[in-house]
Order: structure tokens, then sequence, then C-alpha cells
């Protein structure tokens, strides 16, 4: 599991941000960026919630806590995915299941879809 500054580093790094731009954003120096990149210091609580928004992504994950329910539920998308296309004829549902977990993350709802979902 990544920590919580080495999770901003990723979803940085990801969007092609410097330090100094993801400060701007966020509302803070270049310096509190840094050492919370570092682990030296932990962002207070409105600016988790600032990156957690800036990024489109949940808190839980931000802070690392829903890594393995990600990875288990994109897992099984892509399992359904392959079920469903063989029981209709070849239609690929995976954009329409990605979309979905997409919109459950940006609600907070944590996903168990079984793999029978689909069949």
């Amino acid at each position: 599991m990544k920590t919580l500054g080495e999770q901003i580093t990723v979803l940085r790094s990801d969007r092609n941000m410097t330090q100094e731009d993801l400060a701007e954003k966020i509302g803070v120096s270049r310096q509190a960026v840094t050492k919370w990149e570092a682990n030296e210091s932990t962002p207070e609580l409105a600016k988790i919630i600032a990156l957690a928004d800036f990024f489109g992504i949940s808190l839980d994950k931000l802070v690392g806590r829903d890594e393995s329910l990600y990875d288990m539920v994109k897992d099984t998308v892509i399992e359904c995915s392959a079920n469903c296309r063989e029981l209709y004829d070849g239609v690929d549902f995976t954009p329409f299941l990605n979309r979905f977990i997409v919109y459950m993350e940006k609600i907070n709802v944590s996903l168990n879809i079984p793999a029978s979902w689909c069949g």
C-alpha cells in the first residue's frame, strides 16, 4: 500500500504537473507539497479533501484504503465483460462497466460485483 505522500507524487506525476503547479491548485506552498510527498508532514484535512477533489478520487483511494477493493472490482469487470461478450454475441460491455465503476467511486460506494452479474 502506498503512503499518502507516494500517492500524491504518483497522481501529480501522472498529470505531468510540477509540485509548484499542484501547490497553486490546492492553495499551498511548493514546500508544503514537497514535505507531503516526502512524508515529512501530512496535509490538514481540508487540504486532503481538496486533493481528492482535484484528482477526482475518493478520500479512501487517496489515502490507500481501497487499493485492493479497486483491483478486485477491476478484475471482476474484466471477467464480467468477457462473460457479456460471450452471452451477447460479441457486444463489448467494458466501456459501460468502466463508467459505472468511476461513477460509484465518485459517490464513494464500495462495490462487490459478482462475476455472475452478467450471466
